[in-house]
């Protein structure tokens, strides 16, 4: 008995140490990968500060016009990232429409901006220097994002095949594991206890703590969301398009917010909330009006949306079993390529876009 069990543990060792760079390959790219996407949304959220601040701080309508129009563009990328965080929530493949939407918004905020000519205006100057780089982070986390979430695909794939080598490579040995853990009473099978390992480092889930931490502050977000879009319904006032699209995305945040907290335990309740930061986001981007009022209103309900992005990544990375871990769909030339495409075709026909 004594040999058959030193037989296991042999076959344990082995088992694991075949497997330890797989794992912590993939450990590693999910971490970069998480960090990238929530890259993305921290750009967003500095890049609609800045073109904010800019939109504000200038009497010149040329100015005002290309902001609004860049903002315009941000929320079109914020639509796009949307997508991808739903998927993300869900654990399966983002839909394809996301990185194109993201693309597609920041050739729209370039190509506002390009506008823009105050070359005797200092602050102005200033000003767009610094959103050009928060854009360009934008630009940049999420290249790294496509690059680097794509080989979470490739890992899992390598898993697979280490696993079934290890498996296979030696019959003789799984025969006498399967005989020495019948001999060992009163503890788990071995295997189990490999098993539970494993799954333990590809599937791996925060503690309950920083999942709750993670949902309470999606609860708070969500409640400061629906404030500010009920602010904005109150000054649409007969704009009843407007007064539809803000209640039906109120209606959207409310139907989240009713199973966010169940989220670790109620296998709809991620896809419920993604789809929900879909539908409020498309909402907001529906509301086409030129009552200053609204528009202000607007922005803010814009910007929160981002907050409610960033919540929707946490608590995809502390809350589900993929941890995140969500590879995007067939590979895609990076959003430089996008953009350079969209930002040719203005160059040569404005009215293109």
């Amino acid at each position: 008995m004594i040999r058959s069990i030193f037989s296991v543990v042999v076959v344990a060792l082995g088992v694991l140490n075949a497997l330890a760079v797989p794992v912590e390959r993939r450990e590693s790219l999910l971490s970069t990968c998480n960090t990238a996407r929530l890259g993305v949304i921290s750009s967003l959220n500095s890049s609609s500060r800045s073109i904010e601040a800019l939109l504000n701080s200038s009497n010149d309508s040329a100015v005002i016009s290309a902001s609004n129009q860049a903002l315009s563009g941000l929320h079109t990328s914020q639509g796009g990232v949307a997508t991808i965080v739903k998927g993300v929530l869900a654990g399966v493949t983002p839909d394809d429409t996301g990185v194109p939407a993201i693309a597609s918004g920041l050739a729209t905020i370039a190509q506002a901006l390009s506008s823009i000519n105050s070359t005797n205006d200092s602050n102005v100057q200033s000003q767009l220097a610094t959103i050009l780089t928060q854009v360009n982070g934008i630009k940049t986390n999420g290249d790294n994002a496509i690059a680097e979430c794509a080989k979470l695909s490739q890992s899992s794939s390598n898993s697979s095949v280490s696993n079934s080598t290890s498996s296979d490579s030696n019959s003789n040995s799984r025969v006498v594991t399967v005989t020495a853990t019948r001999t060992i009473r009163g503890a788990a099978s071995v295997q189990t206890k490999i098993s539970r390992a494993l799954r333990s480092s590809f599937g791996r889930r925060a503690s309950n703590s920083q999942c709750d931490f993670t949902t309470a502050k999606a609860v708070s977000t969500i409640e400061e969301t629906t404030k500010d879009i009920q602010l904005l319904a109150k000054a649409a006032k007969s704009d009843n398009s407007t007064q539809t699209a803000a209640q039906a995305a109120i209606a959207a945040l409310t139907s989240a917010g009713g199973v966010v907290t169940n989220i670790q335990d109620v296998a709809s309740a991620a896809n419920i909330v993604g789809q929900s930061i879909v539908d409020a986001q498309d909402l907001l981007n529906f509301i086409n009006s030129t009552d200053s009022s609204v528009i202000s209103a607007l922005n803010s309900a814009q910007f929160d949306i981002i907050g409610i992005l960033s919540a929707g990544q946490n608590l995809a990375i502390d809350c589900t079993a993929t941890a995140g871990g969500v590879a995007p769909g067939k590979r895609r030339r990076g959003l430089g390529a996008f953009i350079w495409g969209y930002y040719s075709r203005a160059q040569s026909n404005p009215t293109s876009l």
